[in-house]
Order: C-alpha cells, then sequence, then structure tokens
C-alpha cells in the first residue's frame, strides 16, 4: 500500500503510529535521473486484504494506492520482519521443533592430515565505533610534506580503533596528521598513547568534532580486525590410522570489507550521520564475532531512508549472514546486493562469496550427509503504543444586530469551554512467527473522558481481533472486530473472514458477522463468500463477491460486486462495481488510475459514483423514533419500506484529476481540480426532503519546498478557489516543518479561508494559525502539544458574528 509519495525526503514515522501492526517503510526509485520517495505499508498476499486495508488509510492518507511490488522489494523489506518499530523491545520466543540430530560420519576414508592452523588472538571486545560519546582521538605525528604513514602495526589491543589522515591549512601552508581514534573517556585514550609512546614519541590527546568522526571513514588506513577464516576442525589421528572425511564447513571471508561511502552512494542526506553510526557498530560487532548483533544493527541502517552507506551495509548483512550459517538467506542479500548496485569493486567480491556458496554446497558430500533443514526459529514480537492526550476549547461569540433604519445596533456576547476531554489511545499488536504459522492479535482501542457536564465518556474499540495464518496448507482466518472493505463488507464488523488459496492465482474467501456502526434497535447480521483471481498477464487481477445481510429476518442488502485491477511500474488502475439485487441498482462504481512517466511527472484521475448513506432497507429508519424493522413492518409493507429507504438515499458523484511535477530537488509543484454534486432526496414524513447542492468545483494549487530556510525544513504552500453554484470562496495556507536536533520539532501553521454566499449576501473569514511543538524523550516517548486560535467572522445584510476559539492540547505518546 503507497500511503504517500513525493519527490522530496519524507518520513514514516507517522504512518508508523498510525499502523502499528503493518510493516510501513520508506523506499525510493529513480525515474530519469529523479528520486521518487515512497512510504508504504505492506504486505498483502492478495488484493482483498490490500483494498481493507486501503479503506482503513484513506481518512489519514487520501492518496492511498495500492501497489504491486517487486520481489527484490518484497526480499529487502521481508528481511526486516518481524522487526519492531524503532526502540522497541523484541520479545523472542524458545526455538521449537526437535532438536537436530548429529550426522553420521560418512565411510573412512585415507587421506593426509594437515597441520592445525596456527591460533589467532581474539580483538578485544570494546572497540572506539562512531559515536557522538567518542570525542578523543591521539595525534600519532605531524608533517607539512606529506601524509604520515604508519610505523609499524598497531598492538593487538588497539586494532579495533581507526587509524587515519586528516589536513589542515595554516595560512597558505598544508600540514598532514596520522591520528588514532576514537575513544570514549580519558582513562582510555591515555592508556592507548602510552602504548604508542615507544613509536609515536611526540604523540598527543585531542578533542575531535562529530564531522571529523564522519569523515574519517574516508581517509582510513586500517581498520578494526576480524576474526580469521573458519576452517573445518581437524581430527587428530594417531600413526597408521585412517582419518574420517569431515563435511565441510562454510569458507568465510577472512576479513571485513575495507569500508568507503561507495561510488554510487546517493548524495548526502540528513540520515547519514545515523548511518555512519550503525555502519561502525556493525562492523565493531563483525570484528567481535557477533554475527547477530551485527545482523540487527545493519539491517536497523537498511531500513533508514537509502543513503551513502546503503550500499555497504548491504554487503555487510549478506557477510552477516553468512558467517551466522544463514547460507540461504546470506545469497539473498546478496543477489539484492548485485540487483542494486551491478558494478563496482563490491559487486565483484559479491560475486566471489556468492560462488564461494555455491562451491560449499557443490562439494557437500553425497545425499546420505545432506542435513536436515533446519525449522525456522519461532518469533514472538510485541509493538504498539500508548498515547493520551487532554484537549481544551473555549469560544467566545459575539453578535451584532444592526437596525439601519434606525441607525442602532445591539450586541451580545457568549462566552463558553466547549472542549475538555482527556482522549487514551492503544495500538497493541502480538506476532507469533514461525516456519507453519503467522499468527497475530490486534487491539486497538480509543477511551474520551469528557469532563464537560451533559457530556458522556465513550468507549471505540475499532478493531480486537486474532488472526491465524498457516502458512503451509495456506489458509487464513480473522475473528473478533475488525474492519470491513471486502468481500462487500461496507464496515466495522464482529465476525470472522476466513480464506483458502486452492492455487496460487485462486483464492475463495468467507465471511460472517455482525455491523457494529449500525445503532438501530434491530437486529443484523450477513455472510458472503468471495474469490480473487490473479495476477494473471503479468499485471491484470479482480475478484467477485456476493453477500446478503438480513435485518430483523428480512433482507437489509443483497449484492453482487466485482474488483478489477492492473499495476504496472508506470501506471495502475483499480475498478470496483457493487450492485444491489434487492433495490435493483448500483450502489457503488467507482475506477481510479495512476499514470507515472519517466521525467517525474504523476497524473492521478477518480471518478466515483456511489449511495450516500450505502444503500440498505435500514435507510428507511432515519428520522423515525421507532428503529425497529421489525415494529416498522406492523405498519408497512416491506415494498413501502424500500421505497422509504430509496427516498433517503442521495447519490454522491466525485469526479478529480490531478498532476504533481518536480521543478528541482527541493521543489515540486501539483495542480487539482474537482468537481462533487449530491442529488436531493424525497424525504418522509418523519425525516425532511434535502435539497441537491448542485456541483462545486475546487481547483487546488500546491507547492512543496524542502530545505528552504534551514537544512531540515519542509514547507508547503497551498492555495483553493472553491466555486458553488451560489457562492465561491478562496483558501490560503502556509505550513512549515523544524527540525532542531534529534530530539526537537515544530509545525507552524497559517490558513485564511473566505467565502461569499450571493443567494444570501453574507460573507465568511476565517483565520486559523497554530503551533505543534514536540519533544522526542528517550527514543520511544515523544512529548506533544498544540496551540492554537479559529477566528471566524460571519456578516450579513443586518447580523455580524464573531466567532474566537481558542484551544490547546498536551499528552505523550509511548512507543512500545
Amino acid at each position: 500500500m503507497t500511503l504517500r509519495s513525493s519527490f522530496t525526503p519524507i518520513s514514516d514515522k507517522q504512518a508508523k503510529r498510525d499502523f502499528p501492526d503493518s510493516p510501513v517503510y520508506l523506499i525510493q526509485s529513480k525515474a530519469f535521473d529523479k528520486t521518487v520517495y515512497l512510504v508504504r505499508a505492506g504486505f498483502f498476499e492478495n488484493y482483498v486484504d490490500a483494498t481493507a486495508f486501503r479503506e482503513r488509510a484513506l481518512s489519514k492518507y487520501p492518496a492511498a494506492q495500492v501497489s504491486e511490488i517487486t520481489r527484490n522489494e518484497y526480499l529487502t523489506i521481508q528481511r526486516t520482519l518481524p522487526a519492531p518499530k524503532p526502540g522497541a523491545p523484541t520479545i523472542m520466543a524458545k526455538k521449537i521443533g526437535p532438536k537436530l540430530t548429529p550426522l553420521a560420519p560418512p565411510a573412512p576414508i585415507p587421506v593426509p592430515v594437515p597441520s592445525a592452523p596456527a591460533p589467532v588472538p581474539a580483538p578485544p571486545a570494546s572497540a572506539g565505533v562512531f559515536s557522538p560519546k567518542a570525542l578523543y582521538a591521539i595525534l600519532l605525528e605531524e608533517s607539512s610534506q606529506a601524509a604520515p604513514a604508519a610505523r609499524a602495526p598497531l598492538p593487538a589491543s588497539l586494532k579495533n580503533y581507526r587509524l587515519y589522515t586528516t589536513q589542515t591549512r595554516d595560512k597558505n601552508k598544508i600540514f598532514y596528521q596520522l591520528k588514532l581514534g576514537f575513544f570514549e573517556n580519558e582513562q582510555d585514550v591515555y592508556a592507548a598513547r602510552k602504548q604508542l609512546k615507544d613509536i609515536y614519541p611526540n604523540t598527543k590527546v585531542i578533542h575531535t568534532a562529530l564531522n571529523e568522526q564522519k569523515d574519517s571513514v574516508r581517509t582510513a588506513l586500517s581498520t578494526p580486525t576480524v576474526l580469521p577464516s573458519v576452517v573445518a576442525p581437524v581430527p587428530k589421528v594417531s600413526p597408521g590410522a585412517v582419518a574420517k572425511v569431515p563435511v565441510p564447513a562454510p569458507i568465510l571471508p577472512a576479513a571485513v570489507p575495507e569500508i568507503t561511502p561507495s561510488a554510487t552512494a546517493t548524495p548526502a542526506s540528513s540520515y547519514d550521520r545515523d548511518a555512519l553510526v550503525l555502519l561502525d557498530k556493525g562492523r565493531a560487532a563483525l570484528a567481535r564475532g557477533d554475527n547477530n548483533v551485527a545482523i540487527a544493527t545493519l539491517d536497523q541502517l537498511l531500513r533508514l531512508p537509502p543513503n551513502r552507506y546503503s550500499q555497504d551495509a548491504q554487503e555487510l548483512i549478506g557477510l552477516a549472514r553468512q558467517r551466522a550459517g544463514e547460507t540461504l538467506a546470506a545469497r539473498k542479500e546478496y543477489e539484492l546486493y548485485l540487483h542494486l548496485y551491478p558494478t563496482g569493486e563490491g559487486s565483484d567480491r559479491v560475486r566471489q562469496r556468492i560462488a564461494t556458496l555455491d562451491a560449499t554446497i557443490t562439494t557437500t558430500p553425497s545425499a546420505a550427509l545432506k542435513a536436515v533443514k533446519p525449522r525456522m526459529e519461532a518469533q514472538s514480537t510485541i509493538v504498539g503504543n500508548l498515547s493520551q492526550y487532554y484537549y481544551h476549547g473555549a469560544s467566545k461569540l459575539d453578535s451584532t444586530t444592526l437596525t439601519p433604519t434606525a441607525n442602532t445596533q445591539n450586541q451580545a456576547s457568549l462566552t463558553q469551554t466547549d472542549q475538555s476531554s482527556l482522549v487514551t489511545s492503544l495500538n497493541f499488536l502480538h506476532r507469533y512467527r514461525s516456519e507453519d504459522y503467522d499468527n497475530r492479535l490486534v487491539i486497538r482501542d480509543t477511551f474520551t473522558k469528557n469532563f464537560l457536564q451533559g457530556q458522556e465518556d465513550t468507549n471505540r474499540p475499532s478493531a480486537i481481533y486474532y488472526e491465524l495464518k498457516d502458512r503451509k496448507l495456506d489458509y487464513s482466518a480473522r475473528v473478533g472486530r475488525q474492519p470491513g472493505g471486502s468481500s462487500g463488507v461496507l464496515g466495522r464488523f464482529d465476525g470472522i473472514l476466513a480464506g483458502y488459496n486452492f492455487s496460487p492465482k485462486w483464492r475463495v474467501n468467507v465471511v460472517g458477522g455482525i455491523p457494529t456502526d449500525i445503532s438501530y434497535d434491530s437486529h443484523l447480521h450477513f455472510l458472503g463468500t468471495g474469490i480473487d483471481i490473479g495476477p494473471f498477464a503479468e499485471h491484470w487481477g479482480g475478484g467477485l463477491y456476493t453477500i446478503e445481510q438480513k435485518v430483523d429476518d428480512v433482507t437489509d442488502r443483497h449484492a453482487v460486486g466485482s474488483e478489477i485491477r492492473y499495476f504496472s511500474q508506470v501506471f495502475t488502475l483499480y475498478g470496483l462495481f457493487d450492485y444491489d439485487t434487492e433495490f435493483k441498482t448500483s450502489n457503488i462504481a467507482m475506477v481510479q488510475s495512476n499514470w507515472t512517466a519517466t521525467s517525474g511527472t504523476s497524473v492521478h484521475a477518480l471518478f466515483d459514483r456511489r449511495k450516500t448513506p450505502s444503500l440498505s432497507l435500514t435507510n428507511a429508519l432515519q428520522g423515525e423514533s421507532d428503529t425497529s424493522i421489525k415494529s416498522q413492518l406492523q405498519t408497512k409493507t416491506y415494498e413501502q419500506l424500500k421505497q422509504q429507504a430509496l427516498n433517503l438515499t442521495s447519490t454522491t458523484d466525485l469526479h478529480s484529476v490531478g498532476i504533481s511535477q518536480p521543478l528541482s530537488t527541493r521543489w515540486q509543484a501539483g495542480f487539482d481540480v474537482q468537481s462533487a454534486h449530491t442529488s436531493s432526496t424525497a424525504g418522509s414524513v418523519n425525516q425532511p426532503a434535502q435539497p441537491d447542492t448542485g456541483t462545486i468545483y475546487t481547483y487546488t494549487g500546491n507547492l512543496i519546498g524542502t530545505g528552504i530556510f534551514t537544512q531540515r525544513d519542509v514547507n508547503v504552500f497551498s492555495i483553493s478557489h472553491i466555486v458553488g453554484p451560489t457562492f465561491d470562496g478562496n483558501s490560503y495556507s502556509l505550513t512549515n516543518r523544524l527540525l532542531w536536533g534529534p530530539s526537537w520539532s515544530l509545525d507552524t501553521t497559517l490558513s485564511w479561508y473566505s467565502q461569499h454566499d450571493s443567494s444570501t449576501n453574507t460573507d465568511v473569514d476565517r483565520f486559523s494559525p497554530s503551533l505543534k511543538p514536540s519533544y522526542k524523550w528517550k527514543q520511544n516517548i515523544t512529548l506533544e502539544a498544540e496551540f492554537g486560535e479559529e477566528h471566524t467572522t460571519n456578516k450579513g445584510t443586518t447580523t455580524e458574528d464573531t466567532n474566537r476559539r481558542r484551544y490547546w492540547s498536551l499528552g505523550y505518546r509511548w512507543d512500545f
């Protein structure tokens, strides 16, 4: 699911908070030397699940679109699953399945016994990797002629520190320095200086800047030592005895490759600093032989937006998996590397390692000696967030009545607190993943405590369900409260959704339950079935469904529907048609598409016609004091209720066309045209008729700039012109987002709206400024506040109302 797209760098943090139970990630692609940044959420085995997710996402991400991704993209992100959000702890379950039985040795074969390799000392546990805390280095020597060379190998205890060169300019003269870094405290740096005093007599301890630590990667003369190649153990053989051939161990590279920013690396970005920290930590872990830590650290780096160290991390994570014995996973990492970076020195090394892996497989003894494939280790993760925000709002209304004939005016004022509530939200996901199953428990709930008299507390559990997915038998079932959007279900429900893939391109689904968004005094339940097909001809797919919903034992809704979809790298299309056989009319007819040119131009279109509200027999209950269909049927016939439902249901048409175009590396422009029309309703005895709205046109232009005022700011300028049958209006808005360091951010919004209604000769002006500061504390706790004011003036022929509303909120969000 592509949630957002931009030609300037964007963040996926908000999306991760909005969808904690789904993998959310950033990815970028190239289009004619233009970089496109995408925020996506995944993954979905079929289009039904993806569409259901999209329906939930549209409220916050109106441009969300289902996207077909490549295998390489899937492998890149799948490697991180089920990775928690940054800062969230991972709870590992014990390994399941029987322990592997040691293999029986092969038949004895006489071989010469080689001498055992000489032992190599392991590197020290602590390493001076790049860190904001590591502010010390040792200046070994300085020269004005040329960069000094190392006089001798470093002592074993210092080989995990970086030997590098720098240069400085004093007037017209350049000086070259040879240095060793980096150290976090004086005790370590002076102890190291003492060891080097005999080799470099003029050494001295210096303080370093973070930029020097970053640049030292390019000027490094040596890198931390690593463990030697793993050699298969050689059994001791007495004279005249016959040795047994052991199963050959994987041949591992002898050293971590020297890392410098890749020639094909992307330009420097705000993520480079974080990436370099993780890269050095990953290298240090490899040097210690701690492969699991290296995998986790490099994996975290690769989840950052693409940066100048992504290429090196992709190579090293393959090496780490290879050393950890994850042969298949290592090969996938190497193959992904070659796909992304097919040329260069690094690609040659990777091809050699793939050949080594292949050689290891081909030199494995006969089938009788093949190892039993180990089962995937069961993993259990808990991720989510808990937030609490207090909202307060107070308004003052000044109403002035003009009497032109008497040349007088009367003014009245009303001041009141209109909002005082504490909103607590919980998003919780527990996921269990093994070789056989991929199960999850999802809880999303919002509780509102209202402190104003007369307002009741509310609790809205939007999702409480358990999902079981059998990876081998290829079936799934979800039980509990869950969002709709698939198999003809149009809203939240309590029930079950199950499906079975009886072939790679065919899946049958069954759904049944009780709608939860209807509060009538009637009992509703539904049952439906559907089939998903595709992809066919590489890009085409679709689905068919039928569903019947009952209310008090009579038909409330009986529909058949179909979906069609087309996905390629440059063009996507999705269509949905829902037809109610009971009312003999269409309920939804919708087509949307998106086209992206190689130049970076993007064009989207939407044509949507649907009943409002969604057509059903219960629409006849609008305005009725008796909201029981069973009771209504005692005074009206079923056909009369159907006609009343049609009389109270309008038809809404929404059409839009838009285009966006990158202007430069910092600027992007867009323009949209939208038309909306809602038909009239006939009404009923207890529900007044609604007039036709006429067609309302909205023309919107926007300009997005990045790094305009500061290096990391984002600015959005938007202008809209609205034209209706009796009114026209203009809207202007400016949003600026500033980032200070790793913790602070400030969002500033200024908006102004003006409107003139010719039918009533009234004018409306609204000015709305707001500030939203936030502070990230301890990686996983964010403190947020918002302060704003809304100043609205309604001016007519004889009255003028001025409403000033001030509001603020304060709260926190804990990501776990």
